[in-house]
């Protein structure tokens, strides 16, 4: 094959997942690791039960504290779904998209699966920069948000 009749880098890529597509399985994604987490919270309630004193109650931090859990394990799930071939969570497969590096569109690897999670986490924890790195990949020319761009990563479609 000559210099001319190769394939340019741009056809060979995949199609990249639209934003919609990928706050879609995020929602899914929220949904089942929180209602687990709900679902948990309201068990160990009702095995704990309240003190029967009604100055107190303690409901709130039993949410209080499925809250925060899944703010922790949240990173875990995606970096242990996504680390692994295919490359989806539970709502990405759902979608029919998934994650890759962005430079071979292999596997993403548990490092960068990692790193990806826990780059969210950290925008997650500084108020405006969630906003602008899901917004991102709005404007994107690969719809890369700001923590795909720091793991190399890309999602893609799988399916049409």
């Amino acid at each position: 094959m000559t210099r001319l009749e190769q394939p340019t880098p741009e056809a060979a890529e995949p199609h990249y997942a639209g934003w919609g597509q990928r706050l879609r399985a995020w929602l899914l994604d929220i949904l089942i690791v929180y209602g687990v987490l709900i679902v948990l919270a309201l068990v160990l309630y009702a095995i704990i039960g309240p003190d029967n004193d009604p100055s107190t109650d303690d409901s709130a931090a039993y949410g209080a504290i499925a809250g925060i859990a899944g703010f922790v394990i949240m990173p875990f799930y995606f970096g242990l779904l996504q680390g692994r071939q295919p490359g989806q969570s539970v709502g990405k497969r759902k979608i029919g998209i998934a994650v890759r590096r962005a430079e071979t569109f292999d596997r993403l690897g548990y490092r960068r699966s990692f790193t990806r999670s826990l780059v969210t986490l950290a925008f997650w924890l500084l108020p405006p920069t969630w906003l602008l790195d899901y917004l991102w990949s709005i404007w994107d020319r690969r719809r890369q948000a700001l923590h795909d761009k720091v793991a190399a990563s890309v999602v893609i479609r799988l399916r049409s």
